[in-house]
């Protein structure tokens, strides 16, 4: 393996659908591929959708989301050490109470790096200099099994970039923006078809499936 100075955390996203007062164990690999031994940390946090297309989600810290999940989270272990190369495979439990209600909710597994906690740095060399605390997020979707309200729509549907009324070359592409106004995520994908002056389809291209948090629009 080549040193790339970071560290890689599989999978980015997970969905996992239970009934009220069920849990299940998921799992989350963690690869060091940082040229030294390396100990990371982990942490859950709440995280929310936004209208931004810039910002489609948001991680909200130590503050509870109105889809809380955080503290539902529950990885095998919370710290650990992985040399140059190596991987770990960490089982996450997700439950939920009994008395939860039929909707989404969402929180983030954080593994974070300790600089302070590599072999061979002195700790007084790290006060002396900048910490450097990389944070990558592995997001959980849950839908309790019932029903919640699925309820959005597309709010906006154009050619990427300068409006024209004529293109001598072909558009970068299209952008949708897709509002959920329900209370779980949704999961929105299709086709567009691409048409010639005579209305005949010349062409058809694929949406792919994409996540939409409760209350935001996503491009």
């Amino acid at each position: 393996m080549t040193p790339q100075n970071d560290f890689v955390v599989e999978p980015g996203k997970t969905e996992v659908f239970l009934d009220p007062g069920d849990s299940m164990v998921k799992n989350i690999i963690v690869t060091n591929r940082i040229n030294k031994t390396v100990k990371f940390k982990l942490s859950t946090e709440d995280f929310i959708g936004t209208d931004d297309p810039k910002q489609p989600v948001v991680l909200l810290g130590d503050e509870h989301s109105p889809y809380s999940l955080k503290d539902f989270i529950v990885p095998e272990i919370n710290e650990f050490s992985l040399e140059f190369g190596e991987r770990i495979v960490i089982p996450v439990t997700v439950s939920v109470p009994k008395n939860v209600e039929p909707r989404g909710y969402y929180g983030a597994l954080i593994v974070s790096n300790d600089p302070s906690e590599q072999d061979g740095v002195d700790s007084k060399e790290v006060e002396s200099k900048t910490r450097i605390i990389s944070r990558i997020g592995s997001l959980f979707l849950l839908k309790i099994n019932g029903e919640g309200k699925e309820e959005g729509e597309v709010k906006d549907f154009k050619l990427m970039g300068p409006k024209k009324l004529f293109y001598q070359e072909r558009p970068q592409g299209f952008e949708i923006a897709y509002k959920n106004t329900g209370n779980v995520h949704l999961v929105p994908y299709g086709t567009i078809a691409i048409k010639n002056i005579f209305g005949k389809v010349v062409n058809t291209l694929p949406v792919d499936a994409y996540f939409v948090l409760p209350d935001s629009t996503r491009y």
